[in-house]
């Protein structure tokens, strides 16, 4: 899944998007792992502001953000995209 990277001795942050669609809808679930550890945000076009919480390790989080795209896509919703974070 994700790994953060080292570059000159730094870790840096690594980003996992998800964009899903339905009846004309998108909405964005990220997940990001840093080294002070990991957090997932999501963004509802129904709701009024995204959500956001935040994991002591990677591993919870990537528990979690298995649970709400399975929850997600139970509901309806298809993944339109999944991958890193895409530049340019």
């Amino acid at each position: 899944m994700l790994k953060t990277t080292a570059d000159a001795g730094k870790r840096h942050a690594q980003t996992h998007v998800t964009i899903l669609s339905k009846a004309g809808m998108l909405a964005l679930i990220t997940f990001t792992v840093a080294p002070d550890g990991a957090r997932i945000t999501s963004s509802d076009p129904r709701q009024p502001k995204p959500k956001s919480c935040r994991f002591k390790t990677p591993l919870a989080a990537v528990a979690s953000h298995t649970r709400a795209l399975a929850t997600t896509m139970r509901n309806g919703w298809q993944i339109a995209y999944s991958g890193p974070v895409l530049r340019g």
